[in-house]
């Protein structure tokens, strides 16, 4: 068996999360990303900022490559 680098992620080890496309955080469900609710009051879940870390990636920005398990090489 031969190690080859994995075609999907280049031989990285990971991808670019699906989530939020690297920028490690999303808009926040509760107020929509604009840090407070409808009543003008801050919003608690994202504490007023809009985003919340994405948790897709833990805000990494990266997940994982599910070819290669992360290692970057595949056996063929």
């Amino acid at each position: 068996m031969a190690k080859e680098k994995c075609s999907i992620c280049n031989g990285e080890g990971n991808l670019k999360c699906d989530e939020c496309w690297g920028d490690c955080h999303i808009d926040c469900e509760d107020c929509g990303g604009v840090g407070e609710k409808p009543e003008g009051v801050k919003c608690g879940h994202c504490d007023g900022a809009g985003q919340i870390p994405c948790p897709s990636c833990e805000g990494q920005g990266t997940t994982v490559c599910f070819k290669c398990n992360g290692t970057g090489n595949i056996w063929s």
